[in-house]
């Protein structure tokens, strides 16, 4: 598990960090929080679901049939599967809230083998004057939109929960020994209240972004058959790997989205 402290220039002001170079730290991560601003990219290759967080509803890219692995991270940390969520690409920074008020603080994961005490140059937090390092400032952006954006995809998922269109998602796969397996924990969009709902309550959904959730979620359920054919692509690259070999996933997937930016735009 991270253990994300706050930066501070009284404690941090001479260190700094390695930058990561693979997704290790997904390997474990049966799903990935989704912003609406991502959607675009992410139905190409990802599955999306509903799952509740707490009192709301989020929007999630499904990477696992089960609760432990995420197939998308090849065992030496590459991303198979073009499209990286935004919830990865800030690790290992993230945005930490204040309990005691609405501030919000940048953070580092301490456990990640990344900090470095004494650095210098470009990889520092913060400069001899005490101000965040452009790449820091850059990453700090990033995560703050990110936070916005997905106070934003929450309220709308939620809206479609409160509506009557979520409902358990429930569907079996086949695990590596052909047997069936069932997968739990997700929900999806209803289909059948959605088309019964009247045209003021669309036309509310449609304003607040979450109607485009909506199709998006019910469009995506179609990729799941790829989450299988990653799961047998796993099964390959260990066999391979013990008998000394290797599998090019380079050229069956492509797309490096590693950029920390918001603007998917051409």
């Amino acid at each position: 598990m991270p253990r994300f402290i706050p930066l501070s220039t009284q404690r941090h002001l001479g260190d700094g960090w390695l930058k990561k170079r693979g997704y290790e730290y997904a390997a474990e991560r049966p799903v990935a929080e989704l912003v609406a601003e991502e959607v675009a990219r992410a139905l190409p290759t990802l599955p999306l679901a509903f799952m509740p967080e707490g009192e709301q509803w989020a929007l999630v890219a499904v990477l696992s049939l089960d609760s432990r692995h995420n197939l998308f991270v090849h065992p030496d940390g590459r991303w198979m599967g073009g499209y990286v969520p935004a919830a990865f690409r800030g690790y290992p920074f993230a945005l930490l809230h204040d309990p005691q008020g609405d501030r919000r603080v940048l953070g580092f994961d301490a456990d990640s083998g990344l900090w470095v005490e004494g650095a210098e140059g470009e990889h520092r937090f913060f400069d001899d004057a005490g101000k965040l390092a452009p790449q820091v400032e850059r990453t700090l952006t990033f995560l703050r939109q990110y936070d916005d954006q997905r106070r934003t995809t929450r309220h709308a998922v939620t809206a479609l929960a409160e509506t009557g269109l979520i409902v358990p998602w429930r569907f079996s796969v086949n695990d590596d020994a052909g047997e069936p397996h069932r997968v739990d924990g997700l929900y999806r969009l209803d289909e059948a209240a959605l088309r019964g709902l009247s045209g003021e309550i669309l036309s509310d959904l449609a304003q607040s972004g979450a109607l485009a959730i909506a199709y998006a979620q019910l469009y995506a359920q179609h990729r799941l058959p790829g989450l299988t054919r990653l799961a047998e692509l796993q099964t390959q690259i260990a066999e391979r790997s013990q008998a000394g070999e290797s599998v090019d996933v380079a050229r069956l997937f492509d797309g490096d989205d590693e950029e920390l930016a918001f603007d998917f735009g051409d």
